[in-house]
Parts: structure tokens; sequence; C-alpha cells
């Protein structure tokens, strides 16, 4: 996960002419972030994200399962390559290690994707996870910290984006538990539930 993002998936897709979202849909979303000199950059993150959580479509069982196999085939090609350099650059060791994490990363979600038909459950579950990875990129790029709790913007942000996004409102807790469950199994940093002090005491 980063807080880095350059929005220029409109332009890329050719959405420059989708009328969703609207304005009004867009300010829904934007006056539960944190105000930046970028405000503009932050605008179209939103109007990006939408975007990608409508027009999520599942175009065949098991797609996603074959492009994780191929990007770890891909990681270790290149991972190869850079290790059978005659003098390697003492810099390559870190691009390497790097590259067998994420090769790894790839064929362990893999290995847990489960093929399933096609359908409405499908398709509003993925609408979900898609909704609880930008939420929280959302809040890093804004330069906040996002927890797992109930009252805390993370949840809030996610429901609230895939409610804009799809019309239907939703409990993105499970969602948001699950994407930050499998983020930290790839190795990257994510909140955690803070467990309630049963003495009622600050330490």
């Amino acid at each position: 996960m980063t807080a880095e993002f350059s929005p220029t998936l409109s332009r890329v897709k050719g959405w420059d002419g989708d009328p969703f979202p609207s304005s009004e849909d867009v300010e829904r979303v934007m006056v539960t972030l944190t105000p930046r000199i970028f405000a503009e950059k932050q605008r179209l993150f939103v109007i990006d994200v939408l975007r990608l959580i409508r027009n999520y479509r599942v175009t065949h069982p098991g797609a996603e399962k074959r492009q994780l196999r191929k990007a770890a085939e891909a990681l270790e090609k290149a991972r190869a390559a850079l290790t059978a350099l005659p003098v390697p650059h003492p810099a390559t060791h870190n691009l390497v290690c790097e590259l067998a994490r994420v090769r790894d990363s790839c064929k362990r979600r893999a290995g847990r994707m489960e093929v399933k038909r096609s359908g409405g459950r499908l398709v509003e579950a993925a609408q979900k996870k898609i909704a609880a990875e930008m939420a929280m990129n959302m809040l890093l790029f804004c330069g906040e910290k996002p927890t797992l709790s109930r009252e805390g913007a993370y949840f809030k942000l996610a429901a609230l984006l895939f409610e804009v996004a799809t019309g239907k409102p939703g409990d993105l807790e499970r969602a948001c538990a699950k994407y930050c469950a499998e983020a930290a199994a790839d190795g990257y940093q994510t909140p955690q539930r803070q467990r309630k002090n049963p003495w009622n005491f600050t330490p």
C-alpha cells in the first residue's frame, strides 16, 4: 500500500465523457476528507475510485487467478535475469528481494482464490473489496492514519464509496478487515484493531 497516487485513470480509460459521478456525488466524498493543497488531484482520485467500483465487471471465472499466476511468472523471469548479471550492482540486491516478495505474494493470493461462477454476489463482494482498498489509499493520500475502529474514518469512507458508486448501502467492516488481513499477509503495514482496556484506565 502506498499514499502516492497519480490520478490518470479517467484519461487512460477514456472516461472523460462519463456523466458519473455527478458533482454532488463527488462532494459527498470530498467533505469527509482532509483538505489538501492538491485538491484537484484529490477530486480526480475520488472520481476514478467511484468509477472503478461502479464499472467493475466479472469477465470470466478464474481470470484474476490466471493473471496473478502470469504476474508471478513474469516477476520470476525478471528476478532471474537480475540474478544472472555477471557483475550485479549492489542496489540490485534489494530489487531482487522485492521482486521475490511480490512474486510470492501473487502465488499466495492465487492459491487462496476459489474460482466461482459469475453472479451478483461475486460482483458486490469485489466492489466492496475495491472500496476497502481505495478507502485505505485515499486516507493515506490525505495524510491520515486509518484505524480498524467501527467509529473511525476508514469504515465510514469505504461504506460511503460503495454506496455512492452502487446506490446501495452496505456494511464494509468485514471487507475492510479482510483487505487489511490480506495486505498484512503480503508484508504491508496495516492498521490493527485496538483492544478495549478492561480496566478503563490509561497506562
